[in-house]
């Protein structure tokens, strides 16, 4: 009877223990699941105000790199936004360097084709100069140093604007990396900071930057043999 009276105790310990283990997975996915709803509404948020005003500096319309982080723990999930968003994502991550593993969500956006007027928009140079620099370089590998094709999507407005025209020019007569290395020797103590930095994202995604590039550009081939076709529109083999 005894022996009875501790197994039925241990069955009841161990069902114990399973609920409890139930109840904390239980709330750890609501917990995640609200996470999750706090993240879209925060992106809805910013995503609304950067697509009203032309000045990506103003009114907090990119996400802070604080808020982010939290962006980036559900990067699997957000894969399933509409295109506009994903690219504004991207937008953000560039904003934010390294702790926005821009390289990874660039990933996300190399079949989308609001990535590169997004990126072109960053050449304005509203929000600093190392988001300047990142888009650079991936238009610059994405496109090569001929810039042909990335003029003549730009808007009056746009080609008027100084910032853009010099960071073009930058691409067509040295290239990113070449500037970046140059300023890193003999900049200002600040631009030098920000020039080594950016280097060392440049290293540290090249890979996804490759693949985002090549994916480019084999779909501006598709696009030569498909007029219908709505991706990428770089010139094929184009990259640097």
């Amino acid at each position: 009877m005894i022996e009875v009276l501790g197994i039925v105790a241990s069955i009841i310990g161990i069902a114990g223990a399973i609920w409890a283990l139930m109840r904390y997975l239980l709330r750890h996915r609501l917990r995640k699941e609200e996470s999750y709803r706090e993240v879209l509404a925060m992106v809805d948020e910013h995503y609304a105000k950067w697509k009203k005003g032309p000045y990506e500096s103003r009114g907090g319309s990119l996400i802070s790199r604080e808020k982010f982080d939290k962006v980036n723990r559900f990067r699997d999930r957000l894969r399933k936004l509409d295109e506009e968003k994903l690219a504004f994502l991207l937008r953000c991550a560039i904003q934010n360097g390294m702790s926005g593993e821009w390289g990874d969500w660039l990933i996300l956006n190399k079949a989308n084709i609001n990535t590169l007027p997004t990126l072109t928009r960053a050449l304005k140079g509203e929000a600093g100069w190392r988001p300047i620099w990142r888009s650079a370089y991936i238009l610059e590998k994405t496109c090569g140093r001929n810039m042909d094709s990335i003029l003549e999507k730009l808007s009056r407005e746009e080609r008027s604007n100084a910032t853009i025209a010099s960071t073009i020019d930058v691409i067509v007569e040295q290239g990113t990396k070449k500037y970046l290395r140059g300023l890193s020797m003999s900049g200002s103590p600040d631009m030098k900071k920000k020039a080594e930095m950016v280097l060392q994202e440049i290293e540290c995604f090249s890979a996804q930057t490759n693949q985002y590039a090549e994916h480019v550009r084999r779909q501006g081939a598709t696009a030569v043999s498909k007029p219908e076709h709505l991706g990428p529109t770089c010139e094929p083999g184009a990259g640097s």
